[in-house]
C-alpha cells in the first residue's frame, strides 16, 4: 500500500503495480527515494514527468513535492523514506533521477530492511548521500516537460496516447482550432525544444515499455512510429546511452532476476 498524505509513518514499502497503474498525488515530509526493481515508472509533477527504469536507476524526490507514480510495465518497486535530504537544493525543487553504484544499491538494500537501528540508518544515509551527490551519479534520465497551454496540453495528450501517429505540426494546428505559427512559438517558450524534438521524446519514452516487455528492437520502432528501425536505434542510444537491444535484454535479466518476467 502507498501512502497519499503527508505522514511518512513507514520508512520503507516494497510493492508491485500493474501495467498502467497510478498511485495519486500525494507528498512526503520527508526526501524519498524510489527504486523499481523491475519495469519502468514515471513520477509526475507539475514541472514534467520523469521516467526511471530498472535495474540501475532510482529517483529522489524532494520533501514537500506533490507527485504521482504511474507504472508503464508491471513493476516491483521500493521506496525508502530518508530523514535529511540527500541531494542538494535545486532550482524548482524538482525529482532527480541518479544512476545506482554498485554501492549505492548494497545501500539501499540496507536501509530496506525495517529494524534498523536509528544511528545505523544515519550511518547509511550519509554514505548514500556522499555517493548521490556527484554529479557523475546524476542521470540525464528520460523527461517530458509538462505544458501549461490548453492546446498544448490535449496535443501532449494526443501524443502520448498515439505516439506512431505521424500527423505534422500543421495537422495538429487545424485540430486545435489554431495556427502551425501559435503552435511552434507555444512548444519554443513552455518545452524549450521543437516539435520534432518532442515528439522524439515522446516515441522514446513509449519505447521503454516494449522494450521491457520483451518486444523485438524492429516492432518497437515500428510501434512507437520511427521511420526505421536504424533511425530508432540511433535516437535511443543518444538518450539512453545503450542500444535498444541491450536495453531490452538487461530489463528482461533483472526481471528473470526477481522473479516478476513480464508476461
Amino acid at each position: 500500500m502507498i501512502l497519499h498524505n503527508g505522514h511518512d509513518q513507514d520508512v520503507v514499502r516494497r510493492f508491485v503495480l500493474r501495467p498502467d497503474e497510478t498511485v495519486p498525488p500525494h507528498r512526503h515530509e520527508h526526501t524519498q527515494v524510489v527504486v523499481p526493481h523491475t519495469g519502468v515508472l514515471a513520477v509526475i509533477t507539475a514541472l514534467g514527468t520523469w521516467v526511471v527504469a530498472a535495474p540501475d536507476r532510482a529517483v529522489v524526490i524532494p520533501p514537500g513535492l506533490e507527485h504521482s507514480h504511474r507504472a508503464h510495465t508491471r513493476s516491483l518497486v521500493s521506496t525508502i523514506m530518508l530523514a535529511y535530504p540527500l541531494l542538494r537544493a535545486r532550482a524548482g525543487d524538482r525529482p532527480t533521477v541518479v544512476n545506482l553504484t554498485p554501492l549505492a544499491r548494497h545501500v539501499l538494500t540496507a536501509l530496506s530492511e525495517p529494524d534498523r537501528p536509528a544511528r545505523m540508518r544515519s550511518a547509511l544515509e550519509n554514505v548514500l548521500r556522499y555517493e548521490l551527490r556527484s554529479e557523475k551519479h546524476q542521470s540525464n534520465a528520460l523527461s517530458l516537460p509538462t505544458p501549461r497551454d490548453p492546446r498544448l496540453l490535449a496535443m501532449s495528450s494526443a501524443l502520448i496516447n498515439a505516439p506512431a501517429d505521424g500527423r505534422s505540426l500543421d495537422d495538429h494546428a487545424r485540430d486545435l482550432g489554431t495556427s502551425q505559427r501559435t503552435l511552434r512559438r507555444l512548444i519554443k517558450a513552455e518545452l524549450g525544444m521543437s516539435f520534432p524534438q518532442w515528439r522524439t521524446l515522446v516515441r522514446l519514452v513509449a519505447s521503454l515499455a516494449h522494450l521491457a516487455n520483451g518486444e523485438s528492437v524492429t516492432n518497437t520502432a515500428h510501434l512507437c512510429g520511427f521511420t526505421s528501425p536504424s533511425v530508432f536505434i540511433a535516437r535511443f542510444k543518444e538518450f539512453v546511452h545503450v542500444t535498444p537491444g541491450a536495453y531490452r535484454d538487461r530489463m528482461l535479466a533483472s526481471a528473470a532476476d526477481t522473479g516478476h518476467s513480464p508476461p
